[in-house]
């Protein structure tokens, strides 16, 4: 459905490049040739206000259909297209007492929700993370609470309300690296210790929403996208129901933990990077999170035909899910993790990863992806 708004935004056709939830639809990036250039366009279809439009904007009536933006001039995060030219981006960093020349490079991006940006100095690099204005404070506050309980978050020297902090690299062997170096068992038992410190951390705002509370919508997207699996979707979607519960004891949790997140040294969790959506909430859902990214990792990793690197992954997915995966409800939300990276694959056309995943969900869940499959 993106690539269609797309095409009736600009009269040309894109190459899917991402794809990410937001309210209740995604936000889809593109890349699209602009003679000879490749620029980067994102749709956005979640029907969530913006505080200024950046792009354009398509209408049915008075409903919103869409809006689409050149990046980097996303609406929900003003100050990235300062941040993402160097002679503007040392203006902001004038602010917190740093000046000089700088090339600004964006290392990572999440439309709508954050970016964070490496600029290049004679003196060094820095780092600036940018999100919707109002938010930096809360953040702020979460990287203060997580430190004091003994988590190795990033230190935020100085942040302004306009949505732009300065930040501090995280230290250490990247977490996809770490799966290659360290033993699947003691990486995993770092991960745990620095759980617990989240544990300890006084925070008492909610932590993100877990995954499978929007089982529906996966459910049906995927049903939508790809409809000779219809009906494993659907029976996909009801097992999940069935096992997941309420959380009877709500603990503190990073949100959306994963491989990427993560830094190591010494054997030790060294770094823990993107707790904007730390919180209350489901311990589960950390583990469901960082099983799903290792399974998906895996087999991207597979089809690129790193194929060493792929079984490391994989052993590390299935020790992981042998240390965390204690009952129903954990196996759930797994599989609603599975079924999301499953959504992504299908909608760029990788449907024989897109299945290996669902195949995984079913086996946690119980249902038989053959009859399932043929029922759509």
């Amino acid at each position: 459905m993106e690539a269609r708004l797309l095409e009736e935004a600009l009269g040309r056709t894109g190459r899917l490049i991402s794809r990410d939830p937001f309210g209740s639809g995604v936000i889809a990036g593109f890349e699209v040739d602009d003679d000879g250039t490749q620029l980067t366009y994102f749709v956005d279809t979640s029907g969530e206000s913006v505080p200024e439009e950046t792009g354009l904007v398509l209408r049915v009536g008075d409903e919103l259909r869409a809006r689409v933006w050149l990046h980097p001039a996303d609406p929900r995060l003003p100050t990235l297209p300062v941040a993402a030219f160097g002679e503007s981006a040392a203006r902001l960093l004038e602010r917190f007492g740093i000046t000089g020349t700088f090339q600004s490079e964006i290392v990572a991006y999440r439309p709508g929700k954050r970016a964070v940006l490496r600029l290049r100095g004679a003196d060094g690099d820095h780092f600036l993370k940018i999100v919707p204005p109002g938010a930096t404070e809360h953040i702020a506050q979460l990287h203060a609470a997580l430190a004091k309980a003994g988590v190795p978050v990033p230190r935020i020297p100085r942040w302004a309300p306009q949505g732009c902090m300065l930040i501090e690299q995280a230290q250490g062997l990247a977490g996809p690296k770490a799966a290659l170096e360290l033993a699947p068992d003691a990486l995993l038992a770092a991960v745990d210790v620095a759980r617990v410190g989240f544990e300890r951390a006084e925070i008492t705002g909610a932590a993100r929403p877990a995954l499978a509370s929007r089982i529906d919508w996966y459910a049906a997207r995927l049903a939508r996208s790809w409809p000779a699996r219809a009906g494993l979707a659907m029976a996909l979607r009801d097992a999940v129901h069935q096992r997941r519960r309420d959380v009877t004891l709500p603990v503190v949790v990073h949100g959306d933990l994963h491989l990427g997140q993560l830094f190591f040294a010494d054997g030790a969790v060294s770094g823990l990077i993107d707790v904007d959506t730390a919180g209350v909430g489901d311990r589960d859902e950390d583990s469901a999170a960082f099983i799903g990214h290792a399974r998906t990792s895996a087999l991207l990793t597979e089809d690129a035909g790193r194929s060493e690197a792929a079984v490391a992954l994989h052993v590390l997915a299935d020790v992981a899910g042998d240390r965390w995966l204690d009952g129903p409800h954990s196996r759930a939300l797994t599989a609603a993790h599975l079924m999301a990276h499953a959504l992504s694959s299908a909608e760029q056309g990788a449907h024989p990863r897109a299945d290996r995943m669902l195949d995984e969900a079913s086996a946690l869940v119980g249902v038989a992806p053959a009859s399932a499959a043929a029922a759509g």
